[in-house]
């Protein structure tokens, strides 16, 4: 199961809010950017695994390198998805078929976790879909797929482009879509963002994500938001 949290993955990790964070990175040793020199920075370890693996290696597509980053108790995980960087805004370089074999082997380290004192789940941004060029929906079935029973936290940044891309919408539309919430009392809300990428609730709730749905189809003649997403948001 995804579920996304409206927030900065750095800051959470800084936080102390997550115990295990991926990232994307490309075989070449470079983390020059993206969120890769920003995780860098949390820790030398992170580098310094990286630098540690053979540069311009197409073996290393579809494993890890880790390094624990002490001071905020956590483990980052160096994902390599992709042979190369984008030459240009939009060109495709994530390797799907790497971010499916990472994850399967994720699924294992998740579920050791459960039984550590590790802080569980994994979380993650928008691995592949931002500078890699890659289709987010795509990604996100892929790991849905491959986590089974397990749980990803994906980080998104508050803003249009990234918002729509979870969504699956125009970057102007995305206030248009409603969505399930998971709120701090343990039920679930419908909801839909405002300018400020807040959430907005629309007095409906449920005991799951299925009752928002089926809710939504219930009065959806006679509500005024015209699109919905079983894109599953935690508060």
């Amino acid at each position: 199961m995804i579920k996304y949290h409206v927030g900065n993955l750095i800051t959470a990790i800084k936080n102390k809010e997550v115990g295990l964070a991926g990232h994307g990175c490309n075989i070449w040793c470079s983390m020059g950017s993206g969120i890769a020199p920003l995780m860098a920075e949390l820790t030398p370890g992170v580098r310094n695994a990286d630098n540690a693996t053979i540069r311009g290696s197409v073996d290393k597509l579809g494993t890890v390198t880790t390094a624990m980053a002490h001071k905020y108790s956590c483990v980052i995980i160096n994902m390599y998805t992709q042979a190369n960087t984008a030459r240009f805004q939009g060109e495709l370089v994530v390797d799907y078929s790497a971010i499916s074999k990472i994850f399967k082997s994720m699924e294992q380290v998740m579920r050791c976790g459960k039984k550590s004192e590790m802080k569980y789940p994994m979380a993650i941004p928008l691995i592949g879909a931002g500078l890699a060029g890659g289709d987010w929906k795509v990604i996100e079935c892929i790991i849905d797929r491959v986590i089974k029973d397990e749980t990803v936290d994906v980080f998104v940044m508050p803003s249009a482009g990234d918002i729509s891309k979870v969504l699956d919408c125009k970057d102007t539309d995305y206030w248009k879509v409603a969505f399930p919430v998971l709120r701090e009392d343990g039920a679930y809300h419908m909801a839909t963002f405002d300018d400020d990428f807040n959430y907005v609730y629309h007095g409906i709730a449920a005991s799951s994500v299925d009752g928002i749905t089926e809710s939504y189809k219930f009065i959806e003649g006679e509500f005024d938001i015209p699109y919905y997403s079983s894109t599953l948001f935690v508060e």
